[in-house]
């Protein structure tokens, strides 16, 4: 799924791209192209109207506040991971060293858990 998703934003970045050069010189009137041709370097895209809309000024102090607790989560979930290495490093027996190693991967994965939904709710904050 990861790499159809990047494979799939690079075909877009492509396209945008390809859209954006043929609309770039098409006020061109056959002079040379870019600065100082009479056509404007700098333009200002309009918003996408498939994208959706901004967040109101209540959904983003929503979504504010559930990125500052998952930040929360993510530090207390650090926090273990470093309790669980001192045990690690601790453990006499190949057991409590297998033990302390399962334990932390298990909070690791938590924390890639927790890392999504700060990605999810960030990017809901800043819309492309």
């Amino acid at each position: 799924m990861a790499a159809t998703k990047t494979t799939a934003m690079k075909m877009l970045a492509v396209i945008a791209l390809a859209m954006v050069g043929s609309t770039a010189c098409s006020s061109d009137k056959g002079g040379a192209h870019g600065a100082g041709s009479g056509e404007a370097t700098t333009r200002t895209r309009p918003r996408d109207p498939a994208a959706p809309p901004p967040p109101s000024p209540e959904e983003r102090r929503v979504l504010e506040d559930e990125i500052a607790a998952y930040r929360a989560e993510l530090e207390a979930k650090r926090a273990e991971v470093k309790k669980l290495a001192g045990e690690l490093a601790a453990a006499t027996t190949d057991e409590a060293r297998a033990e302390a190693r399962r334990r932390i991967a298990l909070v690791r994965k938590s924390q890639a858990a927790v890392q999504y939904q700060i990605d999810q709710r960030t990017s809901r904050l800043t819309p492309p």
